[in-house]
């Protein structure tokens, strides 16, 4: 095995003479150590560098870019997995993992992170605040598209459509979706008499109204942008 580098650096020299070649070259091949050795001092200089240590080079003064660069590698695959599981959504998901990771990164530029060791934890610790906030803005943002007075307004917006535009965007809506439009502007019923037909709460309703209005709205201004 102490021989193995010496080989495959001369693979032309008989193995018989190997000992003699390390004896020539003492500096290039040292008596003590093998290829293997060399192989896994090199890894292990490579690879296992501390939380700790890549915290205290991103905190140094004017930061580290190389640091704040293997922080992101160590961390953007468990903060994205963190999002996934937690807010169940691709989209969210990267937004929490970049925004998590640049809030670790400023938190150690100012000095924040008293105890280095702890990195992973205050990137886990981070991960979870931002999806608590992200999960409550969610709720908040729903409980307020829910409100009638926030439906009727946006559903009363004075606006001339194209027919045929109209129609087709109709079409590609879902069943549910296209009760729901029939009832609330051919039948003017509420969204109660809407939800009972339906099986749904009146606040689902009322959501759900959105969302359809919102895609409507988003079909029509494309086939309009069309040239």
């Amino acid at each position: 095995m102490h021989s193995h580098h010496e080989h495959h650096t001369f693979p032309a020299v008989p193995w018989s003479r190997l000992p003699q070649l390390r004896a020539a070259a003492p500096d290039v091949f040292p008596a003590a150590r093998g290829w293997c050795y060399d192989c896994s001092v090199d890894i292990v200089a490579r690879e296992v560098e501390s939380d700790a240590a890549v915290a205290l080079r991103v905190a140094t003064l004017g930061g580290d870019p190389a640091a704040e660069a293997e922080l992101c590698r160590r961390f953007a695959r468990r903060a994205l997995l963190y999002g996934l599981r937690h807010l169940g959504n691709s989209a969210a998901a990267e937004d929490l993992a970049q925004e998590a990771l640049v809030t670790v990164l400023l938190a150690l530029r100012e000095g924040k992170l008293r105890e280095p060791d702890q990195l992973a934890s205050f990137v886990l610790g981070t991960c979870r605040t931002l999806a608590v906030a992200q999960r409550r803005k969610l709720a908040r943002r729903e409980e307020l598209l829910a409100r009638e007075p926030v439906q009727q307004a946006a559903e009363q917006l004075p606006r001339e459509v194209d027919g045929a535009r109209l129609q087709g965007c109709l079409q590609a809506l879902g069943e549910r979706e296209q009760a729901i439009v029939m009832m609330t502007f051919q039948q003017e019923r509420s969204a109660e008499l809407i939800g009972e037909a339906l099986g749904l709460t009146a606040g689902n309703v009322r959501v759900l109204r959105h969302r359809t209005l919102a895609r409507l709205h988003a079909c029509i201004e494309t086939l309009e942008a069309a040239p």
